[in-house]
């Protein structure tokens, strides 16, 4: 059986779009999240993770002021990303400062 999820990120309320969607995407707490993620195709997997490297630049842009990324996601990301290289797809760093 398979699941497919359509969901746009609205513009008024980014990180809580992304996490709920990242959240229905990947099993958090307790369970390792890779049995979840490796059954999403490699443009979901692509589209979360730069979700979170265009929230992380944002963030960047504002300065210190306003913080729309935190440690959450950052171990999100890095989720993503190991499974993006594991799959051998292409994809821009996060730069975390």
């Amino acid at each position: 059986m398979t699941h497919s999820m359509r969901f746009t990120i609205c513009s008024c309320d980014p990180p809580k779009a992304l996490c709920w969607l990242l959240d229905s995407a990947i099993e958090v707490g307790h369970h390792e999240a890779k049995g979840r993620i490796e059954h999403l195709s490699d443009q979901s997997v692509l589209r979360l993770y730069e979700g979170i490297r265009h929230q992380v630049e944002a963030d960047r842009a504002m300065g210190s002021r306003y913080r729309l990324v935190g440690n959450a996601a950052k171990e999100r990301a890095q989720r993503l990303q190991a499974e993006l290289a594991q799959r051998e797809l292409k994809f821009m760093p996060i730069i975390w400062s």
